[in-house]
């Protein structure tokens, strides 16, 4: 019983619960039915619609009677504008006062089922007065049972900006470029259309604005044996991934005279496969320059054949110290071809010191821009060292600048050779004719000698002997005996210059022979002593000799006799009555020193400056009349010298003369 109860409890709970859950369900199918009914109204339709307008980027309007009705949230972030304030606002005040008519005119025409472009751009003014641009599509719509307008706005601002500068770009370009005289040209690839700008015209005479580029008959401006390259760079460009050419073409003008142009083109738009479809490049006429390098070419092949014409070495270099050039006699001078020499400098082809020398003297050209000119040594290709002389001067370009130097080399060595030996030769002729005036001098002086100083002795000979002659038998013994006295005397002053005058000539001819000896001196003082014994004794002159007995010189007897014989023969013509005459000799080394002195009158400075030079010889007579030539003393100097010896004198007057004679070779003393 108490089973069957709970039993029954338990079966009303879950009735109640089955209730309750159906009651739940016819609720909810009751909202169902009902949201299914919104979906399908026109309520919810235009909620849809609404919930995709506020959230577009685009702005969007409808305009209604000239008045905006509608305005979505891409609208007032464009305008700048609230909502309050664009409803309600005239469409017309949105635009820009330059585009207002064409708006109105594109929408009137719209509400009358007119034919108008569904995209146009105008200019807007925004809320802060910046202008921008806007594409607008429209379309007509039924608002509220009314027609109206609704338009979609994009903010085309910053691509129309774009394409204006482009446009002025363009512009300044197309200005560039018919300034310069250039031209440019637009290759569309896909229609093979190749374009050109009006300077095409002024370059090859040719008015076409554009061209089938495929059409070889077209080419027009290109000489018919050049169309083919044309045509292959056109297919490089297609078909090898080129992007860049620059390249010249001879062109036919219409003219029928022929120019040259650089072409240049660049690929300015690939399609998405990465193949060209516009190409755009430049063209320059380049004839002028063409010319001008073709004479240039010919100027340059003229130049280089006159250099190498020339046989002088000719050689430029830059103002880096590089050879640039040179000629043929230069680079076989220096036993490089021209190639090697062509880029090098001084120090790749020379040895240090010399290059060192050579820089040098560039770069102080470089610095003074002046001519230089120097000698120099230059070593030849046989290895040997020539003179040369340098003629080298700075060049420079149109603008002024320095662009380097040319220089010339003369090989002066063969010449300097001549030259000096010409010099040698004329320094010989003039020693020749100075001696051979100084042998005129002496010839001159001889015969005065002969004329005077030997007829003068000769005539008193002649008198004494015609004296004797007519007279002898009149004649007392005191007279003959002092006539003969001076007849001797004469006689010998007769001998002695003769004598003199014999050896002096044979000097003056070179045919003084020099027959050197062992000779004693004293021996020799001793026979020249007693030669003059007379005259000595006469004038009761002293005679002293300091002289070892044992000195020996190696000399010629003659050339010592007459030396000798002549000093003393001076001493006693100009030393007083009881003087004295000193003989001393000592030894120096290996010479023998000799001095001769007298206490005689002493020679006059004028004249002992002079007492050794024939044609400036001043003579005077001995203290009792004696006659002298002065040649003596002359012919003792060149007998001396003749030997390896040297004389010398010195003398005061009223105190004596000393006269120094030096022999050179002393055999022995003792």
């Amino acid at each position: 019983m108490l089973h069957s109860v709970n039993f029954m409890k338990e079966k009303d709970k879950t009735y109640s619960d089955l209730e309750e859950k159906i009651r739940r369900l016819e609720s909810e199918n009751e909202s169902l039915k009902n949201e299914l009914k919104f979906f399908n109204s026109d309520a919810y339709e235009e909620l849809f619609y609404q919930k995709i307008i506020d959230n577009s980027k685009d702005g969007l309007i409808i305009i209604q009677d000239t008045e905006i009705k509608y305005a979505n949230e891409g609208l007032l972030k464009f305008s700048g504008y609230s909502l309050d304030e664009v409803i309600g606002m005239k469409f017309m005040d949105f635009i820009h006062p330059e585009d207002r008519a064409r708006v109105v005119e594109y929408y009137l025409k719209r509400t009358r089922g007119e034919d108008v472009p569904s995209d146009y751009e105008v200019r807007a003014i925004h809320k802060s007065g910046e202008v921008k641009y806007l594409g607008i599509n429209a379309s007509i719509i039924d608002y509220h049972s009314k027609p109206a307008v609704i338009s979609a706005l994009r903010d085309v601002t910053d691509r129309v900006n774009a394409q204006l500068v482009l446009k002025q770009k363009e512009s300044e370009l197309s200005f560039i470029l018919e300034v310069i005289n250039d031209g440019y040209w637009d290759w569309d690839v896909q229609n093979n259309l190749l374009k050109f700008n009006k300077n095409f015209k002024n370059i090859t005479g040719y008015d076409i604005g554009s061209i089938n580029i495929s059409n070889e008959e077209e080419l027009i401006f290109l000489p018919p044996h050049k169309r083919k390259r044309f045509m292959n760079l056109v297919a490089e460009f297609l078909f090898e991934g080129r992007t860049y050419f620059s390249e010249e073409f001879e062109v036919s003008r219409a003219d029928g005279t022929t120019g040259w142009v650089t072409v240049r083109g660049q690929v300015y738009k690939e399609n998405k496969n990465g193949q060209p479809i516009r190409i755009m490049g430049t063209f320059t006429d380049i004839t002028s320059l063409k010319f001008a390098q073709e004479r240039q070419q010919k100027d340059l092949i003229f130049v280089t054949t006159l250099l190498n014409t020339i046989q002088t070495p000719v050689f430029y270099k830059g103002v880096d110290g590089l050879y640039q050039g040179c000629n043929k006699a230069f680079a076989e001078f220096v036993g490089y071809p021209v190639d090697k020499i062509i880029g090098s400098s001084v120090f790749d082809l020379y040895d240090k010191q010399l290059a060192e020398v050579y820089d040098k003297a560039d770069k102080e050209l470089f610095e003074s821009k002046k001519q230089q000119i120097y000698e120099g040594k230059v070593k030849h290709n046989d290895g040997s060292y020539r003179d040369t002389i340098f003629y080298k001067n700075a060049y420079f370009n149109p603008n002024d600048e320095l662009e380097g130097l040319i220089g010339v080399i003369f090989d002066v060595t063969d010449s300097k050779k001549i030259s000096e030996e010409l010099q040698q030769k004329n320094r010989e002729l003039e020693k020749s004719e100075k001696e051979l005036l100084e042998l005129n001098d002496t010839k001159d002086k001889f015969f005065s000698i002969v004329s005077h100083d030997l007829r003068s002795p000769l005539l008193s000979l002649t008198g004494f002997t015609d004296l004797l002659s007519s007279s002898y038998d009149t004649m007392t013994k005191e007279e003959i005996e002092e006539a003969l006295s001076s007849l001797n005397r004469n006689t010998k002053n007769v001998y002695s210059l003769v004598e003199n005058l014999l050896d002096w000539a044979k000097i003056q001819m070179g045919k003084q022979e020099i027959f050197p000896k062992e000779v004693n001196l004293l021996s020799v003082v001793n026979t020249v002593v007693d030669v003059f014994k007379v005259s000595l004794d006469d004038k009761n002159l002293n005679v002293i000799k300091e002289i070892n007995e044992n000195m020996n010189l190696f000399v010629d007897s003659n050339v010592l006799h007459t030396v000798i014989r002549n000093i003393v023969s001076n001493s006693i013509k100009f030393t007083n009555a009881g003087g004295t005459i000193t003989f001393e000799a000592k030894c120096v080394n290996d010479s023998c020193v000799l001095t001769l002195s007298d206490t005689g009158v002493g020679i006059e400075p004028e004249i002992l400056e002079k007492l050794f030079i024939i044609d400036r010889l001043k003579t005077k007579p001995g203290l009792q009349g004696e006659k002298g030539s002065g040649l003596g003393l002359i012919l003792s100097k060149e007998l001396v010298e003749s030997s390896g010896g040297s004389i010398n004198v010195q003398s005061e007057v009223g105190k004596g003369t000393t006269f120094t004679i030096t022999f050179p070779i002393l055999i022995s003393q003792s």
